[in-house]
C-alpha cells in the first residue's frame, strides 16, 4: 500500500461505517418517523373547511365544500381522493374505536330550476377508513325545520356530538342504538344564536361555542347552560374549539384579525383566566377547523369563504384572486 494510499484508508473505512449505519436505520422499522408538516392544497378557491387526522396512517383528511369531495392527505403532502360526496362535507372526526371518519354533511337550499325553492337540509355520514371507503352509516333529522350541521366531536360516551347553526341546537347520534339512523336534539337552553365547534373537557365537561355571545359551559343532563365568564368580549367569534391537555383551543375568526388562542380556565371551569395568543394575523385568513396531531395543533388556516356569494357567484367579480387553502402547524409552546 502507497503512503497515499494509506493516508486515505481510515476515511474509506470511516465512511463505509456511515453509510451502513444510515443504510441500517433506513431499514429498521422501529425508528422515528420525520415530524409532520403543514401543507398547500394543490387546488384554490374551493372552501378548505374540516380536517380530521388518522393516528395510525398518519393521514390528514381536508373537506373541500365547493368540490364536495374529502381528501386523504398522507404524509408526505400527497393527495388522494378520499370520497365525491351527493352533500356539502363540512366539520369531520376521526373515531379510533370504530375505525371511521365522520362527516357533517349539508345541501344548501335555494331556488331550483324549474321555479320551486327548496329548504336546506343536512345529516351525517360514516366511511371506514380502510380499503371499503363508502358510507356506512347514513343519518338524518326527523323534521321538516332546516339545519347546517357545522362540527361535530366523539364523545366520551362514543356517541357522535354535533352543533347546528342554522337552527340553533345541538344533536347526537348513537351508532349503537336502534335508532342510529336518526340525530337525536340535546336539550341546552335558550338564548342561543349561532353554536359552532364545541369540545369535551378531561372530566367530561361540554363546551361550545356561540359565535356572537363567547364561549358556553352546556349541562346536557338539565338542559341548560351559561357562558364562561370573561368569555362574552374577547372569545366572541370562534369557530372551532378543541379541549387538549388541561385547556381549550380555539379558532377565532369573527375578530378583524383572526387568532389561534389557548384558553385556560380557572379551577371551577367557570370562568376564562388566561388568553394566549399562539397566532394571529398571516398566514391566517378566515382559519375554521383544526385538529391536534403528534404533538402539534394543525389548523385549516385560509378558508376561501370570501370567494363567493352566498349564492355560489365569485365575489367581486372573477378579477378577485382564489384563496390558497393551507393547513398549518402551530407548536403548542408557541405564544405571542
Amino acid at each position: 500500500m502507497s503512503p497515499a494510499s494509506s493516508r486515505f484508508a481510515p476515511s474509506r473505512l470511516a465512511l463505509g461505517c456511515a453509510l451502513a449505519l444510515l443504510a441500517a436505520c433506513a431499514s429498521d422499522p422501529k425508528r422515528e418517523p420525520p415530524p409532520l408538516r403543514g401543507f398547500v392544497w394543490p387546488r384554490k378557491g374551493v372552501i378548505a373547511e374540516g380536517v380530521a387526522f388518522d393516528p395510525v396512517s398518519r393521514d390528514f383528511f381536508v373537506s373541500s365544500v365547493r368540490e364536495r369531495k374529502i381528501w386523504r392527505v398522507t404524509p408526505d403532502g400527497a393527495f388522494h381522493e378520499f370520497g365525491v360526496q351527493d352533500g356539502q362535507p363540512f366539520g369531520m372526526a376521526v373515531d379510533p374505536t370504530r375505525d371511521c371518519l365522520w362527516v357533517a354533511l349539508n345541501w344548501p337550499g335555494g331556488a331550483n330550476p324549474n321555479g320551486t325553492t327548496s329548504q336546506s337540509m343536512s345529516g351525517m355520514r360514516q366511511f371506514a377508513l380502510g380499503e371499503d371507503q363508502g358510507g356506512m352509516i347514513g343519518c338524518s333529522f326527523s323534521d321538516e325545520v332546516e339545519h347546517v350541521l357545522g362540527d361535530l366531536v366523539v364523545g366520551p360516551d362514543r356517541a357522535i356530538w354535533a352543533t347546528d347553526s342554522k337552527t340553533p341546537g345541538l344533536y347526537r347520534l348513537d351508532p349503537d342504538a336502534e335508532s342510529k339512523q336518526r340525530l337525536q336534539p340535546v336539550p341546552i337552553g335558550d338564548g342561543w344564536r349561532n353554536p359552532q365547534g364545541l369540545a369535551f373537557g378531561d372530566r367530561g365537561e361540554l363546551f361550545v361555542a356561540d359565535y356572537s355571545r363567547g364561549i358556553a359551559r352546556v349541562d346536557p343532563v338539565a338542559g341548560s347552560h351559561f357562558i364562561l365568564a370573561g368569555s362574552e368580549e374577547r372569545l366572541r367569534g370562534v369557530d372551532g374549539l378543541y379541549w387538549h391537555d388541561g385547556a381549550l383551543y380555539a379558532i377565532q375568526n369573527g375578530t378583524k384579525t383572526h387568532r389561534v388562542l389557548r384558553v385556560v380556565l380557572d379551577a371551577s371551569r367557570t370562568a376564562v383566566e388566561r388568553i394566549d395568543v399562539l397566532l394571529e394575523g398571516p398566514p391566517l385568513d378566515d382559519p375554521t377547523l383544526g385538529v391536534f396531531a403528534e404533538g402539534a395543533f394543525f389548523v385549516n388556516a385560509a378558508s376561501g369563504w370570501g370567494d363567493y356569494t352566498e349564492t355560489g357567484e365569485r365575489a367581486d367579480g372573477a378579477g378577485r384572486p382564489l384563496t390558497e387553502h393551507r393547513l398549518v402547524r402551530i407548536e403548542l409552546d408557541a405564544r405571542r
